[in-house]
């Protein structure tokens, strides 16, 4: 089996994750196993776990795609759909997919020499360069929408730091920077898995949006949308996208003139 970051490189990093899970997964054997007690699940059930988890395909067609080679119904994905310690599997995977994807994409900036100058004149030096891996290798079309959505709102955390820094400090250090590039990064691809490469495409538009964010939080915890797992929902993320819009217009001019004299 390859390394994980060579998989990236040849398929990309979310067939590539699918792929190094698969192959680290041990299958349990009953043999050994005292009678009565779990075993936990047979490798095609794993599979579908992370199907579940990862993909937007629809619990039908992750079963259509199963029935002939592992027998799997809709009727028995729908019933482990609706297991604990299937559903607790699915909240794992996609906990572990949004760490790997970040600390990745991190990593791969870090090591790149762009500073913050060169972005200036050329907003398209973002993409990350890293040996062979190019930014098409951090593409999340056909990801799960839940996945989107926490990494959209990390991508607004890193954004909302980068604006804190901008505006308490003369110099931004490398550090600020590498928030910037990556939760530029992150709204691109988001907007590129959804279909909407021109919705908020510049990621400028959003760093001195702080307010309209906040607001945005205030009206979640409030309303007691995020008291269960204190993430923000989809619905609250496209208030946040709204409201944003709303400001492009002055935030982008201010920013350009900010930015200038940075």
């Amino acid at each position: 089996m390859l390394q994980f970051t060579d998989l990236v490189i040849k398929f990309g990093f979310f067939e590539a994750y699918i792929l190094d899970a698969m192959d680290s997964y041990d299958e349990p054997v009953r043999k050994g196993t005292p009678k009565g007690e779990r075993i936990g699940f047979p490798k095609h059930k794993y599979y579908c776990s992370l199907m579940v988890a990862l993909t937007d395909k629809k619990l039908k067609t992750i079963a259509e795609e199963n029935k002939e080679t592992h027998g799997i119904s809709y009727g028995l994905l729908r019933k482990w759909n609706s297991e604990e310690d299937f559903k607790a599997l699915v909240q794992d995977h996609r906990v572990l997919f949004f760490s790997k994807y970040i600390s990745l994409i991190e990593s791969v900036q870090k090591e790149s020499q762009i500073n913050y100058c060169q972005y200036l004149d050329d907003p398209d030096c973002l993409a990350p360069q890293h040996g062979k891996i190019s930014e098409k290798d951090f593409y999340l079309t056909g990801v799960n929408p839940t996945i989107l959505g926490l990494l959209e709102v990390y991508a607004g955390q890193l954004l909302i730091g980068f604006s804190e820094a901008s505006e308490k400090n003369d110099t931004l250090s490398d550090n600020d920077f590498l928030e910037f590039v990556v939760g530029n990064l992150i709204i691109r691809h988001i907007n590129l898995a959804r279909g909407q490469p021109d919705r908020i495409a510049d990621a400028l538009s959003l760093v001195f949006a702080v307010d309209g964010l906040n607001r945005v939080n205030e009206m979640v915890q409030s309303s007691g949308m995020a008291a269960k797992n204190k993430k923000l929902t989809d619905s609250a993320i496209a208030m946040a996208v709204n409201l944003l819009k709303e400001q492009l217009d002055t935030i982008r001019e201010d920013l350009k003139n900010r930015l200038k004299t940075t």
